[in-house]
């Protein structure tokens, strides 16, 4: 059943247990489902009497159908809207009365705290909803209207495109690894700083309790500092050439031609950038993506030897395979994801490789050599070349 369905079904059986068959709000109840599902088909069905389980069922179900964020508050604010829908807000206590009886734990602590909230629209008393209540509301209704600016992210095997992300977000929660290890696509929300993280698998919600590699769905938590307030997204997709499950590569290719998304990020591993998968990759983004803002990352230049690589001639290579493909004027980026992760995470995350590493990089990046900024002309007190990339991406949010 489409989750939309899902929803309306227990918000209607949630109504019709606590009003009866009243013919006025299965009136109203019809005009606002038609308004959710954006269809013409009669959708007053809804409004009969369901079981407690259609109506866990709905508080469960995950917001914008697809995307990650739980609806269990904004469940209650429809519920408390719908039910008083005439000003009678003396119905809100017989809705916290319904749910006193049938339900325990969370639930019924949840529909007691709104259950005042209808009476504030009218007689201007203060709310006894949490303000972190409010902002759920806020943000669960962000999700709703869309409002995240959403970052696909795609790459081939080895690119160090988990990596990137997790340098983006300043937490390692997208598993990373030298083979193939995104088998789906992962969806990466950015939430307030203070707000609980929060991940799902399948139909589930867990809360996150610890730092390291999670197997998710969707996840949803506060990034780094620099996100603060940023309205992002960030969308985690299988390697474009697994040789060995060629299904990742379709599933990468079909989220490339849907272009549900704002921004596509090509990350490339600037060591074997010049090959036939390559080249394969690089022209499908072209042909289904050229419309949307496109952005050129050349990856895991920490590998880099001075003695032997140069970086300019490098981007010049890439560069102009880009404009063979069809690209004018590319935007390319040369980073180290790797080297921006390890300047993030503590020492209990890091690992004693990971300690070691981050003291090499620390002093590899403080030569000019690996100054990566300087070979795109700019300045930046991060030489990784994330932190640049950050702010390119949060220029398009804010245009």
């Amino acid at each position: 059943m489409d989750k939309r369905n899902v929803y309306l079904k227990g918000m209607g059986a949630a109504l019709h247990a606590v009003m009866g068959s009243d013919s006025n709000l299965a009136t109203f109840f019809g005009v606002w489902t038609h308004s959710v599902l954006g269809q013409s088909s009669s959708t007053q069905d809804f409004f009969e009497a369901g079981s407690i389980c259609d109506i866990k069922r709905a508080i469960r179900v995950e917001n914008k159908w697809w995307q990650f964020c739980r609806v269990r508050d904004t469940f209650f604010f429809d519920l408390m809207y719908l039910a008083t829908f005439d000003g009678d807000y003396s119905r809100a206590s017989r809705v916290a009365g319904f749910f006193n009886k049938g339900f325990g734990g969370s639930i019924k602590r949840h529909a007691l705290s709104f259950s005042r909230f209808p009476g504030c629209i009218s007689d201007g008393s203060s709310i006894s909803v949490s303000s972190s209540q409010i902002a759920l509301l806020k943000e669960n209704m962000a999700v709703s209207l869309g409002a995240f600016y959403k970052v696909l992210v795609v790459a081939n095997v080895s690119a160090g495109k988990s990596t990137l992300i997790n340098a983006l977000t300043g937490k390692r929660f997208c598993r990373s690894s030298n083979l193939p290890c995104t088998g789906k696509v992962h969806y990466v929300f950015n939430r307030r700083i203070g707000q609980s993280a929060l991940f799902r698998r399948g139909e589930q919600f867990y809360e996150i309790n610890h730092s390291g590699f999670l197997n998710f769905d969707s996840i949803s938590f506060p990034f780094h500092v620099g996100w603060e307030g940023v309205p992002i997204c960030f969308i985690d997709s299988p390697g474009m050439n697994n040789s060995e499950n060629g299904d990742h590569a379709s599933l990468s290719y079909s989220v490339i031609k849907k272009g549900e998304y704002d921004l596509l990020l090509y990350v490339s591993n600037a060591q074997y950038f010049d090959t036939v998968d390559e080249r394969k990759a690089l022209e499908t983004v072209y042909k289904f993506a050229n419309k949307k803002r496109v952005l050129f990352v050349l990856n895991q230049l920490d590998s880099f030897n001075p003695e032997t690589d140069s970086i300019s001639r490098m981007m010049a290579s890439f560069r102009s395979i880009l404009m063979k493909c069809g690209f004018k004027n590319p935007m390319i980026f040369p980073t180290s994801g790797y080297a921006s992760l390890v300047s993030y995470l503590s020492e209990v995350e890091l690992g004693v490789k990971g300690q070691i590493d981050k003291e090499y990089l620390s002093s590899a990046f403080g030569e000019r050599y690996f100054d990566l900024p300087s070979y795109l002309g700019l300045a930046s007190s991060d030489k990784t070349g994330v932190e640049l990339l950050e702010k390119t991406i949060k220029s398009f949010i804010r245009t």
